[in-house]
């Protein structure tokens, strides 16, 4: 079964919730910015990625117990998390397939939730099991990613636009040139989907009266740490493009200060959709991946390429060094991998030469006359 398809990977969501967990998460959003300044809760600490990522997490974990008949409604949250259950959930998602860095994320996940659902409990054992951080009882070994270089996702959105350019379809063509601008921009400077997502034009995306800069406040980026760099300027001609023809005509004459719009007159809600889709086709719907994979481009190639600027993936990034490490530096094994390839292209070369040798010989003794036929006795 694809894993797409597989019902054991759903994450529930809210409206499909038991009525006491729907109620315990509304109850624990609405007085954050009240209780912003209190100690009495730890869940106002949490921003709106995490909150995001909390809850599809609590929504993976109703689906668990749900399917295996432990899905109690007449009991609230803070009962639903057993030893036991922990203990399953874990199994089911290393039989899955889930990476370690995905197993130990819905243990937070689960934490997180369960702060703003039940503020007053400690639940941080989710996370450490018997006692043992489930990091150390997993590999945490990174997933083998195909990681392309910028400079080809880059080509990769303008040949869209360009593409999208000459075509006849109107609907087709807006989207193909909405969507290529938001690769070349991924490409270029790699925002997260977040920031992506809720860019405005005049806010996120600026004219500063020169040319155009995105601009992601505390609030808009995951770090709170401001980042503000300017659009590549071959990116110029088409930011202006789609700005004046495509999303006009996306709007349909509505008003909307959301940059990316989709095609139903209203501001594109999950841009990573569009990228998955759009990669898939670029380059087979199992290499497909989603706009973090822009992250490990250029964390992965800015060091080879600028080696002269040490913490050119920090800055563009907006990381620390510590977290470039950790999660997004596979530069090394590019590096490996290049000189192999290198290797097989120099041995290749070497070796095509003997068998172009090898098969002109071949080829000389078939067409040579047989010195034992009758023609050539007479």
């Amino acid at each position: 079964m694809s894993p797409r398809l597989d019902p054991r990977r759903r994450c529930l969501p809210v409206a499909e919730w038991p009525a006491l967990d729907r109620q315990a998460w509304m109850a624990g959003l609405p007085g954050r910015e009240r209780r912003r300044f209190s100690e009495s809760t730890r869940a106002v600490r949490l921003g709106p990625v995490a909150l995001d990522k909390a809850e599809k997490g609590w929504g993976r974990f109703l689906t668990f117990l749900d399917l295996r008949g432990d899905l109690d409604r007449g009991v609230g949250p803070a009962a639903r998390p057993t030893r036991e259950r922990i203990a399953a959930f874990l199994d089911e998602m290393i039989e899955l397939g889930n990476a370690d860095h995905t197993i130990t994320g819905r243990l937070q996940e689960l934490t997180d939730a369960l702060r703003v659902m039940a503020p007053g409990e400690d639940f941080r054992w989710i996370q450490a099991p018997d006692g043992v951080p489930i990091r150390t009882l997993l590999d945490m070994r990174k997933r083998d990613l195909v990681v392309y270089h910028p400079r080809v996702l880059f080509e990769w959105g303008v040949r869209l636009m360009e593409e999208a350019v000459a075509m006849r379809a109107p609907c087709r063509r807006r989207v193909r040139l909405r969507d290529g601008l938001m690769i070349a921009v991924l490409a270029s400077r790699a925002p997260r989907r977040r920031s992506m997502q809720i860019m405005e034009l005049g806010h996120q995306l600026r004219h500063d009266g020169e040319g155009w800069w995105i601009t992601l406040g505390r609030k808009d980026v995951k770090t709170r740490k401001p980042l503000e760099y300017p659009v590549p300027k071959t990116l110029w001609p088409w930011v202006e493009r789609y700005l004046h023809t495509e999303r006009r005509e996306l709007l349909g004459g509505t008003v909307s200060d959301a940059l990316w719009i989709g095609s139903h007159v209203e501001p594109l809600r999950a841009p990573a959709t569009r990228i998955f889709e759009q990669s898939a086709r670029e380059f087979g719907r199992d290499k497909r991946f989603g706009p973090h994979r822009f992250r490990y481009g250029i964390a992965t190639y800015g060091p080879r390429e600028l080696p002269d600027s040490p913490g050119v993936t920090t800055k563009i990034l907006g990381i620390t060094p510590d977290i470039e490490g950790e999660h997004y530096d596979r530069g090394d094994q590019v590096a490996a991998a290049h000189d192999f390839h290198d290797a097989l292209a120099e041995e290749r070369r070497r070796t095509s030469v003997l068998a172009r040798r090898i098969r002109e010989e071949r080829r000389q003794r078939r067409s040579a006359p047989d010195p034992g036929s009758a023609e050539n006795r007479r």
